[in-house]
């Protein structure tokens, strides 16, 4: 049982420092620039290991977009589990600040198109569940109140990443449940 959580162990940090060294590339040169041996060299491992995870890069950076991305998505699901609007926004805030790295590389190239589509799916698909303001005009469809509230939500996150995050996570969760007051 030992040899086995170990093996568990390798694996896993294994794949967290290829991960790793294909972000820290990301930051240094694009993409299609980057080739398997600039990965395995920064991340100190063969060849033959970085295969024996991965088919390639591309790959590679689908798996690191598909973990962060339900990570997100696990934290937008807690609204269900009566998470205060607040608390909640903290940490998504806090999320994103954790991977800002890899947020800020994948939101600034226009290289993956398919993960800007999925981001904003996860947020619209969270917006739709959420019954906060269903009740604060009758007069609004439900459809275009969740529009708003998405564009605007999702709208100060990518300009928080953008501008490379210069408030702290708490900060933004307290502007963000304040405007929702004013609403």
């Amino acid at each position: 049982m030992d040899r086995e959580v170990n093996i568990d162990r390798r694996v896993k940090k294994t794949r967290q420092v290829l991960k790793d060294a294909l972000i820290s590339l990301m930051a240094e040169k694009d993409f299609s620039n980057i080739t398997v041996q600039d990965i395995t060299r920064v991340a100190d491992v063969n060849r033959a290991t970085f295969y024996s995870h991965y088919h390639d890069k591309i790959d590679l950076i689908q798996k690191i977009a598909e973990e962060i991305l339900n990570e997100l998505n696990a934290i937008l699901m807690k609204k269900s589990d009566g998470l205060r609007s607040y608390d909640l926004l903290v940490q998504i805030f806090e999320h994103l600040s954790e991977h800002s790295e890899f947020y800020t590389i994948m939101l600034s190239s226009n290289r993956f198109p398919g993960f800007w589509k999925k981001l904003y799916a996860i947020f619209r698909n969270a917006t739709s569940r959420s019954t906060e303001f269903s009740d604060s005009d009758d007069s609004i469809p439900q459809d275009i109140l969740n529009s708003y509230i998405l564009g605007a939500y999702f709208g100060v996150v990518i300009q928080w990443i953008k501008r490379g995050m210069p408030y702290s996570p708490k900060y933004m969760a307290e502007k963000l449940a304040n405007i929702k007051t004013v609403i």
